[in-house]
């Protein structure tokens, strides 16, 4: 059975930064493909939460990359599946990850 999906409102702005990005660049097109392909990714970790791999332990934080350019983090609480981030996989992680 598939988790309760739900996004941070860090995740929706980061997640809505990268299609806008895309689509100013690359056209349409191009950001339908990546939505679809973040969205895809999203409901199979929703079904299989263990398949992304672990980057803080501490934190319980998961990870699972879209594309080589971003990746989707995420963290199982309960029944669901909180989205904390979706990130270019270039940016200083552990900064924003520890909230520092």
């Amino acid at each position: 059975m598939a988790l309760i999906i739900e996004w941070t409102p860090k995740a929706i702005d980061g997640y809505i930064s990268i299609l806008q990005y895309i689509e100013s660049n690359f056209g349409n097109t191009a950001s339908k493909k990546y939505a679809e392909s973040v969205e895809s990714i999203i409901q199979l970790v929703s079904k299989f939460p263990g398949i992304g791999s672990i980057k803080y332990l501490d934190l319980k934080i998961r990870s699972f990359v879209v594309n080589k350019k971003t990746s989707v983090y995420y963290v199982v609480e309960s029944e669901t599946l909180k989205i904390l981030y979706v990130l270019d996989n270039r940016m200083d992680k552990d900064t924003i990850m520890r909230g520092t």
